[in-house]
């Protein structure tokens, strides 16, 4: 009985299904259509979704993450509140020692290159330098050697798993050498699992900070911004308490701490919320994670806006089905069931389409993001995503539909009268369309302004010359024999100028403020943050920049050691005392070394290339030369990129052998400032692109459905002497008025989230009219093209045909 009871129940779900594939096959047109629609508004919100997935997990493999914190430390400057996450070297050891409540300080690097021989390999690898404790902090297991004495002996270091197959292949790694930059050898102590790539604090190698303190003295003393402090706190721990308690711990130690407070920065953030503005957070990466999810789910709604504008636009169609299923009996629930049940269908056919345009698609967005996403349709999160996507716009879409269909009067549809919804089916319809259009267009227009502003930013003065700049990341004993590849690389005949420098171009490492910078008239209550760059002669010519008063360095670096460049900042800042010549600077540190100010030289941008040129000094300081990072050099005109890096290469190869030469150029360092805001762009044109394709694929299908229901209208037309592109026009009109209506709602829209995308840049482009008008009509001709066909088509059959239709 119960056999047969199941049995009976599988051949009614048989029947019904077949049924909804039955009426699916009627109109294989329209329902083509919205498969594809909705397959691919859903694709692209499966594909945000792996990357908002991707966003929101960050640092979610750490165990006990929410106890884990950054010292950030907030330092009064002009008026505003900067935020530091370098904190002074000797702070973490000293607040293990004397503040409860703190079960590990770890410092840490904020990662170094280095290179490495391993046998006949030399390879580069990413790595840092942490406390011992780190491991403990993280609890990292090991796959080899032991997490709390790995780092006892002097040079140890701890490889993951892939890098450790990098070095020594199958060969087990413990205890074999690594010799460092060609001149520290270390000892393989440990491996670890290779790390996520959503994981801040992962590593390809980690060597003890005590290592990285004896080629960096100056973290053993107070007074410096030395190096980021993780710490994690005892269970119940208060970090406010443990922020005070590290404040009042700091500013006694120097007179640059005076004003600091610290905060401690929540792991759980680290990745998302990372942008301080005037001392506290305020967003980062979340917006970006918000603004997309946000845009695939007005994709993924204008997918189900078509699929409800063409199910209603068939609605006549299915009229007399209503009206005889109503008349034998069927309840209007029934039927709302039954054509929900039809949209979940046609929702989960698009669903498993998506999952193979998400397969087909995911190595281009990959690209495209900057990540490596993997799709895994069967995991629970993805599946229940998937499953998640696929019930709601079957709802969504075929909700409306439904009860619209199941309100017919049988009486009225089977005496053939024409029916109407209170409202008018045909109105909402419309606002569909206008809708998805609206979306369209605006998303045309901030592509636009995008591409816009980073193209305005890269055609800004920059008041350096990037054309032609090149550099080498300072290497072994590169900087002590400087004087020497200097000659060399002069002697190539490709090269025009030479210079040694702190920082590498377009950049700025290095600062201090006025209370360790002092001139005559310089107001100590008032804290400045001053940028300082060490230079060698020959920066000036090397970088192209222009001395606006005063001179430049002379050719030795000995006879300029007491003298300094400012920039025009940094002379509007000292006021009466920026000016070359007697105006003396003193630095406030051991020997209170006078400095002259023997030129100006005009702005130029670095670090921020947004914003305005903040302050800077640029002094020659030859027994500080060892710290520099970059050798910069002009290439002469006209001389062959190719034949310079050839030239250059044999002489870094000759002057400093056994480390591989790369050569950098500032054009690309230039252009990869702008990664974030070039991926924006990209993103939004995708967007764009898919959301009129999507868009389009609705207009297709109604304007198909259009013409079929004025066939006989057209017929008389054509019969009476309207010519075919008349017909044309007159099918196309209504159409063209709805994008047109979508402008007039689409640009304001467009105008008011841009302009306050643009009000965060202190450099930015204007909004120019014609922007939206390329965007309206590109819109229009889109419109037209996609509606003519169907259009011409109908206006181009047989009257006859026509007429003589049932």
């Amino acid at each position: 009985m119960i056999l047969a009871q199941a049995w009976m129940r599988l051949d009614m779900l048989k029947n019904y299904i077949l049924t909804i594939f039955r009426s699916l096959r009627n109109k294989p047109t329209f329902s083509l259509l919205n498969v594809a629609g909705l397959a691919l508004g859903i694709a692209c919100a499966a594909l945000v979704f792996l990357w908002v997935e991707d966003e929101v997990t960050w640092d979610s493999q750490t165990a006990d993450r929410g106890l884990i914190y950054k010292i950030r430390m907030n330092i009064p400057y002009d008026g505003q509140i900067s935020s530091m996450g370098s904190v002074p070297g000797p702070l973490a050891p000293e607040a293990i020692k004397t503040i409860p409540g703190i079960r590990y300080a770890v410092r840490i690097t904020n990662g170094d290159r280095a290179l490495f021989k391993a046998g006949d390999k030399l390879l580069y690898e990413d790595g840092v330098y942490a406390d011992s404790n780190y491991f403990q902090l993280l609890k990292i297991p090991f796959l080899k050697g032991n997490p709390i004495g790995c780092m006892r002996g002097k040079h140890s270091i701890v490889l993951t798993q892939s890098t450790a197959r990098k070095f020594f292949g199958d060969v087990d790694p413990m205890g074999k050498a690594l010799v460092m930059d060609n001149s520290i050898n270390y000892t393989v102590t440990g491996v670890v699992p290779d790390f996520p790539t959503n994981e801040t604090l992962r590593f390809n190698w980690l060597a003890s900070f005590d290592d990285h303190i004896d080629q960096q003295g100056w973290l053993k003393t107070w007074g410096s911004y030395g190096r980021p402090v993780i710490l994690e706190l005892e269970p119940g721990a208060n970090p406010d308490v443990i922020a005070s308690k590290l404040t009042d711990l700091t500013r006694p130690k120097d007179i640059a701490y005076a004003k600091v407070n610290m905060y401690l920065w929540p792991m759980k953030d680290w990745h998302l919320y990372n942008n301080f503005t005037n001392g506290k957070e305020d967003g980062g990466a979340v917006k970006f994670v918000r603004l997309f999810s946000l845009i695939a789910s007005i994709i993924l709604l204008i997918a189900c806006i078509n699929f409800m504008n063409l199910a209603t636009a068939r609605a006549g169609l299915r009229a007399r089905e209503v009206g005889v299923r109503k008349t034998l009996g069927a309840l209007r629930w029934s039927l709302v069931g039954r054509f929900i049940s039809e949209s979940m269908t046609l929702s989960f056919l698009s669903v498993l389409l998506a999952v193979l345009l998400v397969y087909l698609a995911l190595p281009s967005f990959n690209m495209l993001v900057g990540k490596e996403l993997v799709f895994h349709p069967f995991s629970p999160v993805h599946l229940t995503g998937l499953l998640v996507i696929g019930i709601g716009c079957g709802l969504l879409s075929g909700s409306y539909p439904a009860f619209y269909l199941s309100s017919f009067n049988p009486i009225m549809v089977l005496k053939g009268l024409k029916i109407r919804m209170k409202g008018g089916a045909g109105f909402i319809r419309k606002g569909l369309v206008t809708a998805q259009f609206v979306v369209s267009i605006a998303l045309i227009i901030c592509t636009i302004i995008i591409a816009q502003q980073i193209r305005h930013i890269k055609d800004r003065e920059l008041g350096l010359q990037r054309q032609n700049l090149l550099y080498l990341d300072v290497q072994g004993k590169m900087a002590e024999h400087y004087d020497l590849i200097r000659d060399h690389l002069l002697a190539t005949g490709v090269v025009d100028n030479v210079a040694l420098s702190f920082s590498a171009p377009l950049s700025c490492w290095s600062g201090t403020d006025n209370q360790h910078l002092t001139w005559e008239g310089d107001d100590l209550n008032s804290k400045e943050y001053i940028n300082q760059e060490l230079i060698s002669p020959g920066y000036v010519s090397t970088m192209g920049l222009k001395i606006i008063a005063g001179r430049d360095l002379y050719p030795k670096a000995a006879d300029d050691s007491n003298s300094m460049l400012i920039n025009e900042s940094m002379a509007k800042l000292m006021g009466k005392a920026g000016k070359p010549g007697s105006r003396i600077v003193t630095f406030d540190g051991v020997n209170h070394i006078p400095v002259t100010i023997v030129g100006v030289v005009r702005n130029f941008v670095f670090n921020d290339m947004y914003g305005k040129p903040a302050p800077l000094i640029m002094t020659c300081r030859p027994r500080f030369q060892q710290y520099c990072h970059a050798i910069d050099m002009r290439l002469k005109a006209g001389v062959s990129a190719s034949d310079a890096i050839g030239k250059i290469t044999a002489v870094i190869k000759s002057d400093n052998p056994g480390f591989p030469v790369e050569v950098k150029f500032a054009d690309q360092s230039f252009n990869q400032l702008f990664d974030e805001e070039t991926r924006i762009g990209r993103l939004a044109g995708v967007f764009a692109g898919l959301a009129i394709l999507i868009s389009c694929l609705g207009l297709f299908g109604l304007a198909a459905y259009t013409a079929e229901q004025r066939t006989k209208e057209l017929g008389i037309r054509k019969v009476l002497g309207a010519s075919v592109h008349g017909l044309a026009g007159l099918l196309s009109r209504e159409f063209l008025q709805l994008v047109a209506l979508s402008c007039l709602i689409a640009f304001p829209l467009a105008w008011w989230a841009m302009n306050g995308w643009l009000a965060s840049y202190a450099y930015r482009t204007p909004i120019y009219w014609w922007v939206f008008v390329i965007a309206g009509t590109g819109a229009l001709l889109i419109t037209l093209l996609t509606v003519s066909f169907q259009a011409l088509k109908a206006a181009m059959a047989n009257p006859m045909k026509a007429l003589k239709a049932d």
